[in-house]
């Protein structure tokens, strides 16, 4: 994240004050390493330098860098903390930016990387790979995404987000799915859930949820593409063909598990949803794989989801995800990234350019 060091923490008499200057070996021990981008006007910079001999090698050399880097080529980064001294509890000043107390990091945890927080470990590391897309795409050179996974097991990452608000220790991004079946639907209980914890919170924390209805919505094709098992290629092209023909049903169909018209009409009748799916399916009838009849009576001839033949599109298996990781951790993210769309894959994108935001860090120094 992006860190900018108040005045008043230069201010301090580090010679005389053990517990501040342990809380500035732990802020600069983490720029060090390249878990955040730290901000500091360059009188800052001129008083760290004097009182210099009162820290370790490594803080040494982060002010070293700091002092030469002057901060021209920073990017724009919206969400920053400001840590001051003076501050003796956490604010949220507004939806992007916080003040949190620099004796807060007399602990190492509030030093350490930010959280990814994500419905299993696989879809953080995937959003890490989103974020590090952002940053190619976008040639942000001399920055990276740092960051450490969390998995909120499902339903109950509520849970643990709550846990890490209470600690007031790891700063932490919550990506959830939002589980919506059309572009006017709510989003599901657990994302309603985790975004009201983020509202309440004095704590540098953050929300976002995907706009499509699961993670497997908004992987690029051409990485599901490569992955996808060749006694599958009849399950991916069903998906294809909707990208091609109801491209607006893309972001709300089952990768995992397939799509049929029985699942439509079990949709709430007169609901956003059911009526999103009606209009689709019905404005590209000719082309569409379902029943006439079905869409006309808006009933199931068979009433069964096992045995409805009107299938929108096919399932590629519920381990996509896994096997999209599996396939990105061995490639370069110059390689991969080359495979992202800037108009294909926007919303990959737009969630990567979010958790870079909150995982931005510098190059790691070396002595």
């Amino acid at each position: 994240m992006l860190w900018i060091l108040s005045s008043d923490v230069t201010e301090i008499d580090f010679s005389q004050d053990a517990n501040s200057c342990a809380a500035l070996e732990n802020i600069l021990s983490a720029v060090f390493c390249g878990y955040h981008v730290l901000k500091l006007t360059n009188a800052d910079i001129n008083k760290l330098r004097e009182q210099s001999s009162n820290f370790s090698g490594r803080s040494k050399a982060v002010i070293l860098a700091l002092s030469s880097q002057r901060f021209q080529k920073l990017p724009d980064i919206k969400y920053k903390a400001t840590i001051s001294k003076s501050c003796k509890a956490p604010i949220k000043k507004t939806n992007f930016e916080w003040e949190i107390p620099f004796d807060s990091f007399s602990s190492h945890a509030a030093a350490n990387k930010t959280t990814i927080l994500a419905e299993d470990y696989i879809d953080a590391a995937l959003y890490n790979f989103a974020a590090k897309h952002y940053v190619t795409k976008n040639k942000l050179k001399g920055f990276e995404v740092s960051s450490r996974s969390e998995a909120g097991g499902g339903s109950r990452i509520k849970s643990v987000l709550e846990t890490i608000v209470s600690r007031k220790e790891e700063i932490c991004i919550c990506v959830t799915d939002s589980d919506k079946y059309s572009p006017s639907a709510s989003m599901s209980v657990t994302a309603r859930d985790c975004s009201n914890i983020v509202s309440k919170s004095k704590w540098p924390v953050a929300h976002i949820a995907t706009h499509a209805r699961e993670l497997e919505n908004i992987l690029p094709r051409k990485f599901i593409n490569e992955v996808v098992d060749s006694h599958q290629q009849n399950e991916w092209q069903s998906i294809e063909n909707v990208a091609k023909k109801f491209s607006p049903l893309l972001p709300y169909i089952d990768i995992k598990e397939g799509t049929c018209m029985h699942w439509v009409l079990g949709l709430p009748k007169g609901s956003p949803c059911r009526t999103f799916w009606n209009k689709e399916l019905q404005s590209a009838a000719i082309k569409s794989p379902c029943n006439h009849d079905c869409l006309d009576s808006q009933t199931c001839e068979v009433g069964d989801s096992d045995k409805c033949n009107c299938v929108i599109s096919q399932g590629v298996g519920t381990r996509i995800a896994e096997k999209v990781l599996d396939y990105l951790q061995k490639q370069s993210v110059a390689k991969s990234s080359e495979q992202v769309d800037k108009d294909l894959n926007q919303e990959w994108l737009s969630i990567g350019k979010e958790v870079f935001e909150w995982c931005c860090a510098a190059k790691p120094i070396r002595c």
